[in-house]
């Protein structure tokens, strides 16, 4: 670790640790990153979604371990846990992953109309209202 580094954990307070390298037991967001890497395998595969799709499967199946309950914290989901409430997960049940959707686009701001295309679902928009 560089000494700008130490300097910049001194300054804060951090405290660090680190694993010993090839000792994936030490670390436990390993496990949590094998399984994310898994189920993204998993729905890249069932789903036919072409390969330079890898990084939308992946947030996709992050968005959803987010939003399933866990035994580790007390049957919640790691959402309500960090943020003191149940999240809302109706959209979830509504479509599947690279399922062909019909959405409306409007070519400008007073095209009332609006065309009606063809795309794929990738997942729920967060910071969209």
């Amino acid at each position: 670790m560089s000494e700008r580094a130490k300097d910049i954990l001194r300054t804060f307070a951090i405290r660090d640790w680190q694993s010993e390298p090839f000792n994936k037991n030490q670390n436990y967001a390993e496990r949590g990153w094998q399984d994310a890497k898994r189920h993204a395998n998993h729905l890249m595969h069932t789903t036919d979604a072409p390969d330079d799709a890898w990084l939308l499967v992946l947030q996709f199946v992050c968005f959803i371990m987010n939003h399933t309950a866990g035994e580790s914290l007390g049957w919640r989901t790691p959402i309500e846990w960090l943020l003191g409430f149940t999240p809302d997960i109706p959209a979830l049940l509504q479509f599947l992953f690279w399922q062909p959707v019909y959405y409306l686009k409007y070519e400008g701001e007073n095209d009332q109309k609006g065309k009606e295309c063809l795309g794929r679902f990738t997942g729920i928009a967060e910071n969209v209202g």
